[in-house]
């Protein structure tokens, strides 16, 4: 499976994709897993009491997961997953 990060989540992990050999895992494990394996920040930036913070997206094959089963997604070794943080626009400036 691939896993592509963004914005702050490639700074995190030093890596734009990743390919993991895993046959059946759910978006929830993806995430523990990443987290324990690069840092716990990548699940704080994408969830937060069991949801999908506003702001974040996690695409798998390009489909919102908040449109699949959510963090309750089914993944096979073929998908690929997009996480992407929330961003802001830039500084203020007034």
């Amino acid at each position: 499976m691939k896993i592509r990060f963004y914005a702050v989540l490639r700074k995190i992990t030093n890596n734009i994709e990743i390919i993991l050999d895993i046959d059946s895992i759910s978006v929830k494990e993806l995430l523990d897993k990443l987290s324990n394996q690069f840092s716990p920040v990548i699940k704080e930036k994408l969830v937060e009491e069991g949801e999908v913070i506003k702001g974040a997206m996690i695409l798998v094959n390009g489909v919102n997961i908040l449109h699949l089963d959510k963090l309750n997604t089914i993944l096979k070794n073929s998908d690929t997953v997009h996480l992407f943080p929330p961003v802001g626009c830039g500084k203020n400036l007034l």
